[in-house]
């Protein structure tokens, strides 16, 4: 989780803590930060990182509910065409998830995390799906029925 750590002094900080300790110190410090930083390229970063942290928080609160995905399942669903908004779609939790079956990974995301965070203040609904390749993230946020934006991690 270190790979977050924006300058060497954020580093050093983090080297020492736990996951738990690293969560909570930036989901506290990123909204400061984002606000010193101002609009631009440094605040999308941080607003970023803050969804990915919040996303991990939320599924450890939840006790990490999974999926495992077999491949059976990625093919049958690659079959079945669905007429509805997808703001009927719902998970059962916040935070869940996917774990795709080594060799069988879903255009090589070795995992992703789907995130709901439906009690934040001020956002429509959006669904965040935080993708892990190997070694990186990528992710898409967006609000229910509309766009997807993207970013990398």
């Amino acid at each position: 989780m270190a790979k977050f750590g924006h300058n060497d002094e954020a580093r050093k900080t983090v080297k020492g803590m736990t996951a738990q300790d690293y969560r909570s110190f930036f989901l506290k410090c990123i909204p400061k930060e984002m606000q010193r930083a101002g609009p631009g390229q440094e605040s999308h970063q941080l607003m970023d990182r803050y969804v990915a942290l919040s996303a991990e928080q939320t599924w450890v609160d939840a006790d990490r509910p999974f999926y495992n995905v077999w491949p059976i399942a990625t093919n049958l669903a690659r079959e079945v065409k669905l007429t509805i908004p997808f703001s009927a779609v719902e998970i059962p939790f916040d935070s869940i998830l996917l774990r795709f079956a080594r060799g069988h990974e879903l255009h090589e995301v070795v995992t992703a995390m789907l995130f709901w965070p439906k009690d934040w203040p001020h956002t429509p609904p959006t669904i965040n799906v935080l993708c892990y390749f190997s070694g990186t993230m990528w992710g898409a946020s967006g609000f229910l029925d509309s766009p997807v934006s993207y970013f990398r991690g």
